[in-house]
């Protein structure tokens, strides 16, 4: 018997069904009482060109809105996944120019040098920790008044107290709800960055 010291908050096969939905596939399970539980997905052949390896910023260009008022907003995360993922649900909204940063320096480097007017944050990332981003982020004067939201899968309650007491703007989980983030992004959207 197999002993484990915690439990996840569960999430990860959520996750994992929304982003193989997402690539055209299918997730199934097979249990067995006393032997072991099996999970497996399958995708359809073309989806390996819906994963692509992130090693510099995307950029997503969208069309402007008729009143020509565009924004940037800076998605930090070390998953390629959900970078791509939200690039995608960020084309819903086509005056919004979206820039991905596969690395907490990288993302830093890019606030730093273009001042977005939204960042992205993902709070478990190796190196550098999305609460050690938004320190380094708070202390530049280029960078410390632009909205900061996390998107991670940080969902235990502590976890997203603790996102309310250090500095983020908003704190949303994963799986993402698609209408409550884009409420969130239009929101931080509408004030302007000083």
């Amino acid at each position: 018997k197999v002993q484990k010291e915690g439990e996840g908050a569960g999430i990860g096969l959520s996750i994992t069904q929304q982003l193989v939905v997402l690539m055209g596939g299918e997730v199934g399970v097979q249990s067995q009482l006393g032997v072991g539980t099996e999970f497996w997905f399958e995708l359809p052949h073309h989806a390996s060109d819906a994963v692509e390896v992130l090693a510099e910023p995307q950029v997503t260009s969208a069309r402007p809105e008729s009143d020509g008022t565009r924004f940037r907003v800076l998605c930090i995360d070390d998953n390629p996944v959900n970078l791509r993922l939200i690039t995608q649900i960020l084309a819903k909204r086509p005056n919004i120019e979206v820039i991905t940063a596969p690395t907490p320096g990288l993302g830093i480097q890019i606030a730093l040098a273009q001042k977005p007017d939204l960042i992205l944050l993902d709070i478990n990332m190796p190196g550098m920790d999305g609460y050690q981003v938004l320190d380094v982020l708070k202390t530049y004067s280029r960078t410390k008044n632009i909205p900061i939201v996390a998107v991670t899968a940080n969902a235990i309650p502590r976890d997203i107290e603790k996102g309310g007491t250090v500095g983020l703007d908003a704190y949303l989980t994963k799986p993402l709800d698609v209408r409550t983030f884009l409420e969130t992004v239009d929101k931080y959207l509408a004030a302007p960055v000083t």
